[in-house]
């Protein structure tokens, strides 16, 4: 079966576009596709985007594996059959050299990770109508921590709370339930005044 994952939009190295090519011929790729009628289905679609890690929430997530590389628009906004499609790429496959750049930004390393998923909406209910791609991020990605200071501002006092829990060997799991924790609690000196 052939695809139509626009794969050219995605940053790889040669050896990474000859496994993704592999990849979509073989037809290795998962394909979800949900009726925006049902709220089952709503569910499930939302149930599928947390596990990814491409919800809300998680894509603003400073540790966040996804990274959009393209995003269209197709039919006329206001009609049913309006959609939206979005291209996500593993950060960790992100090859920044082939991107023009010498110094890599992402606050994880490049591990040619081949993980990319495309997500279609319908333009005006933002409900999602199909998830497909290549989800299986590599070891090495499900092994790669924080290398970098991530491009969003973080507060001091969050920087360094999370510094302190890194020196202490906690993981990403465990710092970012500390965050939520501390956020909500107004722990964090300076951070908040009000409960949330």
């Amino acid at each position: 079966m052939s695809s139509d994952i626009p794969v050219a939009q995605l940053i790889l190295d040669e050896e990474q576009k000859k496994s993704v090519k592999l990849i979509h011929k073989s037809n290795e790729l998962e394909d979800h596709t949900f009726d925006s009628r049902s709220d089952a289905d709503g569910v499930a679609a939302a149930t599928l985007l947390a596990g990814l890690g491409l919800d809300d929430e998680a894509r603003e997530d400073i540790t966040n594996r996804w990274k959009k590389r393209w995003g269209s628009d197709y039919g006329q906004k206001g009609m049913a059959q309006a959609i939206h499609r979005d291209l996500y790429q593993c950060v960790c496959g992100y090859a920044h050299r082939e991107a023009g750049t010498r110094k890599r930004h992402s606050p994880l390393d490049f591990t040619g990770c081949l993980a990319h998923v495309e997500v279609t909406y319908g333009c005006d209910s933002r409900k999602v109508l199909r998830v497909r791609g290549f989800f299986v991020h590599n070891a090495a990605c499900e092994e790669a921590t924080l290398t970098r200071l991530p491009t969003n501002p973080v507060h001091p006092a969050v920087f360094k709370a999370t510094l302190e829990q890194l020196r202490q060997g906690a993981t990403w799991t465990d710092i970012q339930e500390s965050n939520r924790r501390m956020i909500k609690a107004c722990t964090y000196p300076g951070v908040m005044r009000t409960p949330l």
